[in-house]
């Protein structure tokens, strides 16, 4: 007979989550780096390379898809 121990992160709540932005974006502020400029303009540029790419296969997957 085994004893299994399962541990389950309880997801915090909406509240929970906005103060967790709220004192991220704080830190942000507060450190004026061109790092984090730099990091922005990355995660623009990566999720418009996303939206790119899922835009072409959708498009593929139309065209390949003939009407009888």
């Amino acid at each position: 007979m085994g004893i299994s121990i399962e541990a389950k992160k309880k997801s915090p709540s909406l509240k929970e989550q906005h103060a967790i932005w709220k004192s991220r974006k704080a830190l942000f502020r507060r450190t004026d780096s061109p790092l984090l400029k730099t990091a922005k303009k990355a995660t623009r540029f990566l999720e418009k390379q996303i939206k790119q790419d899922l835009l072409k296969k959708s498009k593929h997957s139309i065209k390949d898809k003939k009407l009888p």
